[in-house]
């Protein structure tokens, strides 16, 4: 894992965001844009907790999160969008068409309204502005994960 960690940290930030970025949007369908986002950020996470010596293979995404929470790695909102995150990904993985339930789902993101797309987007009865924030939302997440693993305090 430290061979792995070195090599993330080799890479710049900026290419590394951009690749995070477009893997997430590639197909540009909600579902997909949810489990890549979880797989980003698990990843991410386990990055983080491994430096700080907290890692362990058994802890689930829950875990995880409240790990790098009572660490003080991540504060209040980044904690709140992780579960949010986790609640989505099982949304998606136990429903066979959960859309108008992410739809629902990403609203309780603390800064929904921050990066909430104006214009009403309707598709089938479904607002897909709302659910195109969940993009914006998850961009920032990433951007916010990426900068703690980044952190020079926190060592490999």
């Amino acid at each position: 894992m430290d061979e792995v960690i070195k090599q993330w940290k080799s890479y710049p930030q900026k290419e590394v965001m951009k690749m995070v970025a477009d893997s997430i949007t590639v197909l540009g369908d909600i579902s997909c844009m949810v489990l890549r986002t979880h797989l980003w950020a698990e990843g991410f996470m386990d990055g983080i907790l491994y430096q700080v010596s907290k890692y362990s293979e058994d802890d689930t995404f829950a875990k995880k999160r409240k790990k790098l929470f009572e660490s003080g790695l991540i504060g209040d909102t980044c904690s709140e969008e992780l579960k949010i995150l986790n609640d989505i990904r099982n949304l998606v993985a136990h429903n066979l068409y959960p859309h108008k339930e992410i739809e629902d789902a990403v609203k309780k993101f603390p800064r929904f309204e921050q990066f909430h797309l104006p214009e009403k987007k309707d598709f089938l009865g479904l607002d897909l502005s709302k659910m195109s924030s969940f993009g914006l939302i998850s961009f920032m997440l990433m951007h916010e994960l990426m900068t703690i693993f980044w952190d020079p305090k926190v060592k490999n």
